[in-house]
């Protein structure tokens, strides 16, 4: 007969001492979709791609040249600012919340050995220094729990957070050095810059579809449904 250990984490069946079964997290919750929130967080997405695409267009040509009036290149630039601001503002608040969802998904998904939480999948993105990496190990997470991965979801992560990394560089050098300087970045620094932002965009709007998709086919296969009803 086994017997627990008086602080209730180790079992002795005859003589042999071995832990107990894991099980889930107590922050662990029933599966909820989060279709919804993915569907919201792709619009906002799609306009932070489009908002730095026009403004990747407008560097590359010439800023000073582009904007100088009467040119349909200043309405580009008007319209463009503004929707990448609303679309980057919504994306700082809707990814964590989006990632907070997904991941509390896991444990009633199958997954274990998880070691992160909810509240580091969305509070992670905002620790100083540790924000560059703890969104991309909760990001693996979420794509090695899911269905087998034929190496097409792990290439996806590894160039969203290396697109994310590269934006982040190029922002730093884009800021230092107008204050170096005294001058605006050059056009090829800003266009880079703003390309940057449009990959990483478009590639985590990927991820976050593939995640979902992943999600849902998985929690279908466990409830004996069908994944495309």
């Amino acid at each position: 007969m086994a017997h627990l250990s008086r602080g209730g984490t180790r079992t002795w069946p005859g003589r042999r001492s071995i832990p107990p079964a894991a099980g889930p997290p107590t922050w662990s919750r029933p599966y909820a979709p989060a279709g919804a929130l993915t569907a919201v967080l792709t619009v906002f997405l799609v306009l932070v791609a489009a908002g730095n695409a026009a403004m990747t267009a407008l560097e590359a040509i010439d800023p000073v040249v582009a904007l100088r009036p009467p040119n349909p290149a200043l309405l580009v630039a008007i319209t463009a600012m503004p929707v990448t601001i609303l679309g980057t503002m919504a994306c700082v608040v809707l990814v964590p919340v989006w990632m907070h969802r997904c991941y509390r998904n896991l444990p009633a998904l199958g997954a274990r050995g998880l070691r992160w939480s909810p509240r580091w999948a969305a509070a992670g993105w905002f620790v100083p220094l540790a924000g560059w990496a703890i969104p991309y190990l909760v990001a693996r997470d979420l794509v090695a729990a899911g269905e087998p991965d034929d190496g097409r979801a792990s290439r996806l992560l590894a160039a969203w957070w290396g697109a994310w990394l590269l934006t982040g560089l190029v922002q730093l050098l884009v800021y230092r050095q107008p204050v170096r300087t005294g001058h605006l970045p050059d056009a090829p620094l800003a266009a880079l810059y703003y390309g940057g932002h449009v990959a990483a965009a478009l590639l985590l709007l990927r991820l976050v579809r593939l995640v979902d998709s992943r999600q849902r086919e998985r929690h279908a296969r466990l409830a004996g449904a069908d994944p495309a009803a």
